[in-house]
């Protein structure tokens, strides 16, 4: 049963891949700290959970993890998750330790940024939205800013309300 359900998975990732159709999402890992420590350890918990999750959509989305250290201790459990648990799955996100802009054109990039001036609508068009994993919220505007990126904003105030 276990390799029944690679197969389906492997095979919506590659509906995914083949049709070209959906917004990529970059997971950039460069802000993860070096040195073990707690949150950068949670960072990585968080990745592993989105790769998950995503291996578990009817639709997944195209996810790459770019500037991805293995041998960063706070990457560790990361990487047995992806040499273990998947290592009968033929598609996985491509893991690699090359920057963002290795493989897409910079036109097409939009960091997610939690103060930036601009905010993400939907239905997302067919560019790649890139999530830095880091302490600091304001790391992915200078990321942006470095690369000469766009940049956009989730609108959490706008449709939710906190109810205390």
């Amino acid at each position: 049963m276990i390799l029944g359900i690679k197969h389906i998975q492997g095979a919506a990732a590659w509906k995914t891949l083949r049709l070209n159709e959906k917004p990529r999402i970059v997971i950039d890992c460069q802000f993860i700290a070096k040195e073990f420590d707690d949150f950068s350890s949670r960072l990585a918990t968080q990745l592993e959970f989105i790769i998950e999750e995503n291996l578990r959509r009817r639709d997944p989305f195209d996810l790459s993890i770019v500037n991805y250290d293995e041998e960063n201790p706070n990457c560790a459990a990361v990487t047995r998750l992806l040499r273990m648990k998947y290592q009968h799955q033929t598609i996985l996100p491509m893991h690699t330790n090359k920057d963002v802009l290795d493989f897409y054109d910079k036109e097409d990039l939009v960091y997610i940024a939690r103060w930036s001036q601009h905010v993400l609508r939907a239905p997302l068009d067919d560019r790649v939205y890139v999530i830095c994993l880091g302490r600091d919220n304001r790391l992915p505007l200078g990321a942006a800013r470095k690369r000469n990126c766009r940049t956009a904003r989730i609108p959490f105030n706008e449709n939710f309300k906190c109810v205390v």
